[in-house]
């Protein structure tokens, strides 16, 4: 169906134009909202239009007024000179920092100044703790922490002037701060209405560390303190954002997008100069295949578009909403070309998240499957890839997560390499990018656009046929997982002096539950063809309701039968479960401490309305908010560091105005196996507060 366009399009894609297209891209300072953005922009537009591709720059308010959706746009910013420099004790009178030597050594939107100050060591700094016993008033702070704490802890609460930053964000398990010692991450400030605007800096984990030695010496021997000298010369001035739009018409008003973010700073490679290189080069080989009759006129449009990251996507789509019903579908290409053995990188295809169940996941790994047989082994019996891949669930953290969120609903999964050991620094150089991978990449993203832009009724019954059966892989394995996991409860029992079914009771109906959300979601996934034909799509929903009852009642039989469970003590040991166990309409637990009952019980009562389309940026939340619910903002962040991030997204993806926030619980633990309900009702708490969203009490 697919494999005629993929063909052709791999004759004419070049990696190696797409490379020569990511060294332009790179030389540009690329900061949302800047000069050096709109530098890029312009070239991305003079490629197109060398091309001969229908092409046009958006523009839209950076000035800290205007508003799309939830999004509140910030100032431009500029900056033409910075740097930082040790001047006391005058034998270590040394530069640290230069912005027009590596414009990553400046903490990006830092506001103007001139000064001189001591410095002061914070290890981290996220804590109000963390500053008792410490004067860093009208000082500059040394710190490996999170900025955006570190400046409404520091500098707002505290009176410091300025940030050092020498930290290295971890990415697991591949690097931590001192793996690239060298390097130096990109940091920048968000500045909203009301915000006091100070100056920072980035060293690397090794400079950091020698200058950190150097305070805690002087402080150990009774000496002056380390003084720095920093200057910056930079403004806000209210300005634009640009969006780069290009499009190859088809034959109707629908369309088929493909997105890249082309923000990031001079010098950064895979982040996203890659993508957003791969993106040009897409756009200039499906229209040079049209124009050569190699490839017939699509029915429906294919856009393109080049966007900073967010900032620049929600105002499109703002802008464009009368348009959002007839984008069909997306794609978001971010950091595409990794070497992968620089890089210690996978290429990965996100998925879109269960609320907004699509089609588009299926056929995107059947196109990439078509990759995964370049090599053989030593005999030749057999074919693998010689690249690492893998499908993993939705998590966000790119403009696909605005597009697929279900009040936007353009499904739109994401091509991206990750982990990736240079992400955010100024190791993320050219040699960094694969051409190979780039044209992998591309030759994806091409054939997914343009077989979607063309497809007709029998290319979408080849479709749902490829769905149909990959759901029925998708159970079996389900099940005999399940039957695995059941059947090592079975045999620890055997090693118990009182043995209880207790826990196998409690597998056996969240099995249950959990096909009956998978039916649901793969439902809405052959729904959700119609936007490409009107096909009856009730007989694949019977299908696969029938094929998932037979393998429940034979998984039954192995349970009942096979492995010696007895279905009675099921309902028995349920009942007598009673008091502490939460039963709703996700997964069964027990919940013996009486504070999370707790939490349940308020979920129960609260029913959650959207009020903005499109997600809701963390930087617009913080800007809502008092100073002293910054500070409980960030404590329970911190708190729930690690899936803080996904489980808020997922939640508000589920909130439809009808469901209450236990339901959404629910959901959102059926989707990722997560589960935190008072996370949940505090997170929305403050949603509540800042007017983002809103929430009704109810009875339960």
């Amino acid at each position: 169906m697919f494999k005629k366009v993929l063909r052709c399009i791999n004759k004419e894609f070049s990696g190696d134009r797409a490379k020569q297209f990511v060294g332009k891209i790179m030389s540009y300072h690329r900061i949302q909202a800047s000069p050096g953005f709109r530098e890029a922009a312009k070239y991305c537009h003079r490629v197109l239009s060398k091309f001969n591709i229908e092409a046009e720059i958006l523009s839209f308010p950076a000035d800290g007024k205007s508003r799309y959706w939830s999004l509140d746009m910030f100032e431009e910013w500029d900056a033409s000179e910075a740097n930082l420099y040790i001047t006391e004790p005058e034998k270590y009178r040394k530069k640290l920092a230069d912005y027009n030597d590596l414009k990553i050594s400046l903490i990006q939107r830092s506001a103007p100044t001139e000064c001189e100050a001591e410095i002061v060591i914070l290890e981290d700094g996220e804590n109000v703790s963390d500053y008792e016993g410490i004067d860093v008033r009208g000082k500059i702070v040394l710190t490996k922490g999170d900025i955006r704490i570190i400046y409404y802890l520091a500098i707002e609460k505290f009176g410091a002037i300025g940030i050092i930053f020498d930290g290295i964000k971890e990415v697991k398990p591949i690097r931590h701060r001192m793996d690239i010692p060298d390097a130096v991450q990109y940091s920048s400030f968000w500045w909203h209405k009301g915000d006091k605007k100070c100056f920072g800096f980035v060293l690397s984990p090794k400079e950091g560390e020698r200058l950190r030695e150097l305070v805690r010496e002087r402080i150990k021997n009774n000496k002056l303190p380390i003084r720095v000298k920093a200057k910056v010369k930079s403004k806000f001035y209210k300005g634009k954002v640009e969006v780069v739009s290009a499009i190859i018409p088809g034959e109707t008003d629908e369309e088929i997008v493909i997105i890249s973010h082309l923000c990031h700073p001079q010098g950064t490679a895979n982040d996203n100069a890659s993508g957003s290189a791969a993106n040009l080069e897409i756009a200039r080989t499906i229209n040079k295949l049209i124009n050569e009759g190699k490839l017939q006129k699509p029915k429906r449009s294919i856009r393109f578009l080049w966007v900073p990251e967010m900032n620049g996507t929600i105002p499109f789509l703002a802008t464009n909403e009368d348009k959002i019903s007839k984008m069909i579908a997306g794609i978001n290409l971010d950091m595409v070309g990794e070497n992968q053995d620089l890089c210690k990188s996978s290429f990965l295809i996100e998925r879109t998240p269960d609320s907004n169940s699509s089609f588009v996941n299926d056929l995107v790994e059947r196109i990439r499957d078509e990759f995964t047989e370049d090599t053989k082994n030593p005999f030749g019996a057999g074919r693998f890839a010689s690249f690492k891949y893998a499908t993993t669930p939705f998590s966000g953290g790119s403009d696909h997560y605005i597009l697929s969120d279900p009040t936007v609903g353009i499904s739109c999964p994401m091509l991206i390499q990750w982990p990736d050991k240079f992400y955010h620094t100024n190791l993320d150089t050219l040699e960094k990018v694969d051409p190979e991978m780039l044209k992998r990449t591309g030759i994806i993203a091409a054939t997914y656009a343009y077989f979607l832009a063309n497809v007709g009724e029998r290319e979408v019954i080849w479709l749902a046929n490829e769905m149909l059966s990959k759901f029925k892989r998708k159970i079996l394995k389900f099940i005999q997982d399940e039957i695995t996991k059941i059947s090592a409860i079975q045999e620890f029992n055997k090693f118990r002096v009182e043995p209880t079914q207790k826990n196998t009771a409690i597998e056996v109906i969240n099995l249950e539950k959990k096909l009956n959300y998978f039916i649901n979601c793969q439902k809405n996934a052959f729904i959700s063809l119609k936007k490409l034909s009107h096909i009856n799509v009730d007989k694949y929903n019977e299908e696969i309701e029938e094929f998932t009852i037979k393998e429940l009642q034979r998984t039954r039989k192995v349970i009942y039968k096979d492995l010696g469970f007895n279905k009675k003590e099921v309902s028995e040991i349920c009942e007598e479960m009673g008091e502490g166990k939460i039963e709703k309409k996700g997964l069964i637990k027990e919940f013996e401490d009486k504070e999370k009952i707790k939490w349940e019980d308020i979920a129960d009562k609260n029913i959650i309305s959207r009020i903005y389309k499109g997600p809701i940026l963390e930087m617009n939340i913080l800007n809502r908010l008092s100073k002293e619910q910054r500070e409980k903002y960030f404590e329970l962040k911190k708190e729930n560091a690690e899936t803080f991030d996904l489980i808020r997204t997922l939640a508000l993806y589920w909130a439809d105005g009808k469901r209450k926030l236990s339901e959404i619980a629910d959901l959102v633990e059926l989707e990722s196996g997560l589960r935190n309900t008072e996370f949940l009702v505090k997170y929305f708490n403050f949603l509540s507060k800042c007017k983002l969203i809103k929430s009704k009490i109810v009875k339960s």
